[in-house]
């Protein structure tokens, strides 16, 4: 059996004899030696220096963390003790203004101010305010929600089914005093279970309770807010400084700025492609805290170094609190200890070298015998390379020498075996790839440089059966029309396509092709970028959607259909709308010719029948009481032609408000002496309603105002009728007095049944006639005077509104502003 020489063996043989290897290794060991002390007082000084900096930060950190923590543990308290105070503010207030009253003057002026002077204040930067119930549910003061007032608020529960004011009353009845807690809305959030704290306190002298409230959030903001400035400020050991960032990846402060509300940087990564901020959200996931390492800019440069930082924490706020400091300023003692150590080995490096040529020509010598084996045995792995590019044969292990080169040999024909295998199952892969790709219903085509490389049978049938041949190498424009329907020309249409494919990865679009018979058909069209034989290109799929286009083109002309008989009808109501308005108007004046006869010839007849039962008394006692029930039918005809008259001239002023023809002569107005006019009226009309008393209380202070007196006289006119209505037999008050802001507030307060809570907004309605709090009996008249009234007074930017109670009468008030002078 013969043996075959080892290459390793000889190598080894021709080494052995040689120093060299002996002194490379004293080399090579005294060169490791020397750096691995270098390594280890390296490494010792950046360990302390790391693990003094990693104490400081995390002890900035904690003491920062537990300053956040002690905040939010006081919110609760902090939030009680102040809304306490503001109660307590408000309870001394309204005593005192009670104290001041004087027992024999208006029972509700009290009440009255005390709401006033509560209603101006606000604290918390504006959003805390006052309210006050009485203790039979009624709000009596409702800063944030003043449409609330006067109403009775029994029945209102929060999201937890807590009837809150009765709650509340049941508070002050049995305490006197006391913190609530609840669920309610808030301002400019969403939903309705936002957690709230009151504090209420029963005023006996009034019989209400009254208190204030805060929102639980709110209290965390404002802390929020002071920890912010503060921790943002603090500073310690040179240059060292806070941090702060959400959960969610969205800034707080760094270095001393305040950055709430900039944009997020939950991917902010350092330039190794580390993602901070997500491993200092998992580091704080750590009820302890935790260090993260990353690279960043120092404050001086622009080179990224080394940085170790130690986040903590805060769940409550899903705040994130850390702090950093860069490890390689240790750095610069090391390098110069490095120096050192370079110019030591440098000097022992030289003289090894020189010893070491000396072994490299003895070495040269032995590789060159070993080299001339070698190259014989690669001449023989190149010459069968060569043929096996043509014919696949087998390597000779037995024209090789060494071992190594026949196990090499071995591996050669084991790899030839394999490729050849690899190379039949591709042919079958391609063989079924194509199966597919040509049995595919959608069209399926290949693009390199904008042109059609490639495509399946479904892509040319689509086409009108064009050939492979003449549609290869054409492009996307070559078969569409010159615009497609969105008004673009195809050639620019499909170079955005394309690049909108190249940015997303992928793009989806509607196309209009052209067959080759000229015939046009849509399609929807998928674009996704592919590498194909280290060759950028686009693979290409469509699908026939032309019916699916043409339902929607029906839909929207269906739609577009009955859009216009909509507006035609539309048209049609406008146009019966304005006949309703001119008739109305033809109908007034038409009725108001024949009234003026009426009551001309009735006023005729009353005189005349006057002078007759003068002449006849004296005689003739039957004709006296002939004359006389003549005179008593006259006045009757008088009265009703006279409200038949009001009534067609509020259905004319009515009919010109809303159609904008009524003329305003506005002029500088004394409120207070108009009001007077009216009341001096109405007095003349007393002897009609004996059981009516009217007083007034008009201020002194009340402001002139720039409007139409004959319009303002109407309204106070019209309100003061309608009190004598529903008060037929009671007190009916006028009152007027100054807004505190240039404008004026008239009141008219009447003992009458009272408004029943469903009506008080629809009394206002044109042709609406309300009905009492008592009797479902409808008043006479024609539901007209209260809808001009609001008409009148909403022209002029104010506001008419009923308080009323059941069986407590009812208050009609207008707000009217300050008018600029026209």
């Amino acid at each position: 059996m013969a043996v075959f020489r080892r290459l390793s063996s000889t190598h080894l043989a021709s080494l052995l004899g040689i120093a060299f290897v002996s002194m490379m290794t004293m080399a090579v060991f005294w060169v490791m030696d020397k750096y691995a002390t270098f390594r280890s007082e390296s490494d010792a000084m950046r360990q302390a220096y790391v693990a003094e900096s990693r104490a400081d930060i995390r002890a900035e950190v904690i003491r920062a963390v537990e300053y956040i923590q002690y905040s939010i543990s006081t919110a609760e308290s902090r939030l009680r003790k102040d809304i306490r105070t503001r109660t307590l503010e408000a309870v001394a207030i309204a005593e005192a203004i009670c104290q001041e009253h004087h027992p024999h003057a208006d029972p509700e002026e009290p009440g009255r101010l005390v709401r006033e002077v509560l209603r101006q204040i606000r604290f918390n930067n504006g959003r805390g305010y006052y309210f006050a119930t009485r203790l039979d549910g009624v709000e009596m003061l409702f800063a944030d929600r003043p449409e609330l007032e006067g109403k009775n608020l029994l029945h209102m529960q929060d999201d937890a089914g807590r009837m809150v004011i009765q709650d509340m009353i049941r508070l002050a009845r049995e305490q006197g005093q006391g913190f609530y807690e609840y669920t309610w809305t808030k301002p400019g959030a969403q939903g309705s279970s936002h957690r709230k704290i009151a504090y209420i306190h029963y005023v006996p002298c009034l019989d209400w309770f009254i208190g204030t409230g805060e929102y639980l959030d709110d209290v965390h903001a404002d802390i929020q807010e002071e920890a912010l400035h503060r921790l943002a400020s603090l500073r310690f050991d040179p240059g060292g400084y806070l941090f702060g960032s959400t959960t969610t990846g969205l800034p707080l402060f760094t270095n001393g700025q305040i950055t709430r509300g900039g944009p997020a940087i939950l991917d902010l990564q350092d330039p190794h492609g580390a993602f901070i901020i997500r491993d200092q959200i998992a580091a704080a996931a750590n009820p302890e805290g935790g260090f993260t390492e990353y690279s960043w800019r120092k404050l001086t440069g622009q080179t990224p170094s080394p940085k170790v930082s130690y986040v903590r924490g805060v769940p409550e706020w899903g705040w994130i609190i850390g702090a950093g400091c860069y490890v390689d300023d240790v750095e610069y003692a090391i390098a110069n200890k490095q120096q050192a150590l370079l110019d030591t080995m440098r000097r022992g490096l030289l003289h090894v070298g020189l010893l070491l040529l000396a072994v490299l020509g003895l070495a040269a010598l032995m590789a060159r015998h070993l080299a001339r084996g070698v190259r014989q045995h690669f001449e023989v792995f190149g010459a069968h390379f060569g043929q096996a590019a043509q014919v696949r044969l087998p390597l000779r292990e037995s024209a090789l020498v060494y071992a190594e080169f026949r196990t090499l040999a071995r591996e050669v024909n084991a790899m030839m075996a394999r490729e050849a295998q690899a190379e039949q199952a591709l042919r079958e892969s391609e063989d079924a790839f194509r199966r597919l790709f040509e049995g595919s219903s959608d069209a399926i085509l290949l693009m390199k440089d904008n042109r059609f490389v490639e495509c399946n049978q479904a892509a040319l049938t689509m086409l009108g059966d064009v050939s492979r041949q003449a549609f290869l190498d054409s492009t996307l424009t070559d078969i569409s029309p010159e615009q497609q329907p969105d008004g673009r020309r195809s050639a620019e249409a499909a170079a955005e396509h394309v690049a909108a494919a190249s940015s997303k990865g992928s793009h989806r679009f509607d196309w209009l092709c052209r067959r080759a018979d000229g015939s046009l058909f849509m399609v929807d069209v998928s674009l996704v970028p592919i590498t194909l034989h280290g060759d950028s290109m686009l693979h290409v799929t469509w699908r026939d959607v032309t019916a699916r286009i043409l339902e929607h083109d029906q839909l929207e002309q269906a739609v577009a259909d009955r859009t216009r008989e909509l507006q035609d009808a539309n048209a049609r109501l406008l146009a019966l709308d304005q006949l309703k308005s001119s008739f109305l108007s033809t109908a007034s004046h038409e009725l108001r010719t024949p009234l003026t006869s009426i009551l001309g010839f009735a006023k005729l007849l009353r005189r005349d029948a006057a002078r007759l039962g003068d002449t006849l008394a004296a005689s003739q006692s039957q004709a006296c009481g002939l004359a006389n029930r003549m005179v008593d039918n006259a006045a009757i005809i008088i009265s009703e032609g006279l409200r038949l008259t009001r009534l067609i001239n509020d259905l004319l002023d009515l009919n010109r408000i809303e159609s904008g023809r009524m003329e305003w002569h506005d002029r500088l107005v004394d409120v207070a002496s108009l009001a007077r006019e009216v009341l001096d009226f109405m007095r003349g009309q007393l002897d009609a309603h004996p059981g009516v008393a009217l007083s007034a209380a008009i201020d002194d202070d009340v402001p002139s105002l720039w409007v139409d007196p004959d319009r303002i006289k109407q309204v106070i006119l019209n309100l003061l009728t309608n009190a004598f209505k529903f008060a037929p037999q009671g007190l009916v008050e006028l009152q007027l007095r100054s807004d505190g802001e240039g404008g004026v507030v008239l009141q008219v307060q009447d003992s009458g049944p009272g408004v029943p809570p469903e009506e008080q907004e629809r009394i206002f309605e044109k042709y609406h006639q309300g009905q009492t709090a008592i009797t479902d009996a409808k008043p006479q008249g024609a539901g007209l005077g209260l809808a001009i009234c609001r008409q009148i007074v909403e022209h002029y930017g104010g506001r008419i509104w009923v308080e009323s109670a059941p069986g407590r009468g009812a208050a009609f008030i207008v707000a009217l502003p300050s008018q600029p002078a026209q």
